[in-house]
């Protein structure tokens, strides 16, 4: 397989490893050599000792004395001496040939050695005058600071720029492949990555080129489902409406029996139909304004009014206001969750609902007094068409449907739903749902309950 993005950044760290050390070391040599020289001022002032010292040759009493107090006040070696040029095996031409016992004063000074000595000629008979550096004099008092920094800090902030760069090369196109993504899962199934990344002919390109296909492959099947579901709405209310229509021709016997398969296959339709919508299409607009408690009492006197045998338990605050939703879907779906406990809970039992409002959300509990959900059932009962068998099966009416409905319902406005247990017995179900701090004109706020 052709990794080029692999070589592509083996190649760039290797020569840039390269290049870094290079640098590193021509940028010091060049610095050292910079700092090693004696600042211009310094040089100033020990030709003006060599100035001083020439004036003094004829007075050695007074040449004494200037160097004494110099090497006092210098803390520092200083003296003149005379250096004799005489010939052992060949002729001296002193324009050809010079003994120094020292350093020239424009020369580089080893920043690691000890002061040097600086050689500065008075006359042409080889009087010199001899001077070592003072420490206040030597240059390179930066320079272990310096070196430490060209060493270690320019090292760091030349591999933090090359990292960003590299870091831009290869997150550049995988923040691509991220957005198309994200566009596509919100729903716009004709994003590709292909047209962004052209010309990338590496393991990313290959990978845009992979998520197209599959983009391609997804968008084409959730739009088939998406034809099949239309089709289907179609095709099975159409011969629901004929049967509808030819139930007064049949015996008085029939008619109550068919009408009721009818009714039944009218609902499962129905529900199949929604659930199978909700689950290929994105969340609707959440444009509703509504107060929770006024929602659920309506929903409750519903219930009531089909379930008079069972008695049913509100603890409400006076209002709670929802901003942002679907009080369609909410209505469902708590409508759902409340008339399966009632339908499960035995005569002259309680059903409970509880509303608590906290600071960023509220929690609605849904508690029946029921047989329950074994508990390696109750991860399976917001699945499509589970039901418990014989506490959950038809003879109750439903398909296992409404549950997976409410879930979706519930999902929809951003909110969340457990099931549980109680320790007294019955199965309780929990939705949390997302409230805004803001002031709602619908009505009427109310503190969190503590």
């Amino acid at each position: 397989m052709n990794h080029k993005l692999f070589w592509k950044l083996c190649i760039s760290l290797g020569m840039g490893c390269m290049a870094l050390v290079y640098l590193i070391a021509e940028l010091s040599l060049h610095v050292e050599r910079k700092m090693s020289l004696i600042a211009p001022e310094y040089k100033a002032e020990i030709r003006a000792y060599q100035q001083q010292a020439k004036a003094y040759l004829n007075d050695e009493e007074a040449l004494f004395n200037w160097l004494t107090n110099l090497q006092t006040e210098e803390q520092t070696f200083a003296t003149v001496i005379s250096i004799q040029h005489s010939s052992i095996g060949g002729r001296i031409d002193n324009n050809e040939i010079a003994i120094q016992a020292g350093r020239n004063l424009d020369y580089a000074i080893h920043l690691y050695h000890d002061n040097p000595t600086i050689h500065l000629p008075l006359d042409s008979n080889g009087t010199v005058f001899l001077f070592r550096l003072p420490d206040r004099m030597m240059p390179g008092e930066l320079w272990p600071a310096v070196h430490l920094g060209m060493h270690l800090a320019l090292p760091m902030i030349i591999m933090m720029i090359f990292s960003v760069l590299l870091y831009r090369h290869v997150m550049a196109p995988i923040r691509q492949l991220e957005h198309a993504t994200q566009r596509f899962s919100a729903g716009d199934y004709a994003t590709r990555l292909t047209p962004e990344m052209r010309g990338r002919d590496d393991e990313l390109g290959r990978l845009a080129t992979t998520f197209d296909q599959m983009a391609s492959r997804v968008g084409e099947l959730i739009q088939s489902q998406r034809h099949l579901i239309h089709d289907l709405s179609h095709e099975l209310r159409t011969p629901l409406q004929r049967l509808e229509l030819c139930l007064p021709t049949l015996p008085a016997q029939h008619e109550s029996r068919v009408r009721h398969e009818v009714e039944l296959m009218r609902k499962l339709t129905e529900d199949t139909l929604t659930l199978a919508w909700m689950q290929n299409e994105t969340r609707s607009s959440l444009g509703d304004h509504l107060d929770l408690c006024t929602l659920i009492e309506v929903i409750a006197d519903d219930c009531c009014f089909e379930f008079p045998n069972h008695e049913l338990s509100l603890q409400l605050p006076r209002a709670l206001c929802l901003q942002h939703t679907s009080e369609r879907a909410l209505s469902q779906a708590i409508e759902n969750i409340l008339r399966n406990a009632l339908r499960y809970t035995p005569v002259g039992k309680r059903v409970s609902v509880t509303l608590h409002h906290h600071l960023a959300h509220c929690e609605l509990m849904i508690a029946d007094q029921g047989p329950g959900v074994p508990d390696d059932l109750l991860g399976q009962i917001f699945a499509p068409f589970f039901r418990v068998d014989k506490a959950r099966g038809r003879s109750a009416g439903g398909f296992g449907l409404g549950l997976a409905l409410a879930k979706r319902h519930i999902e929809s406005v951003g909110g969340t739903i457990t099931a549980y247990n109680a320790a007294s017995g019955g199965l309780t179900v929990g939705i949390e749902l997302p409230i805004s701090n803001t002031s709602c004109k619908t009505c009427k706020s109310t503190a969190p309950n503590q």
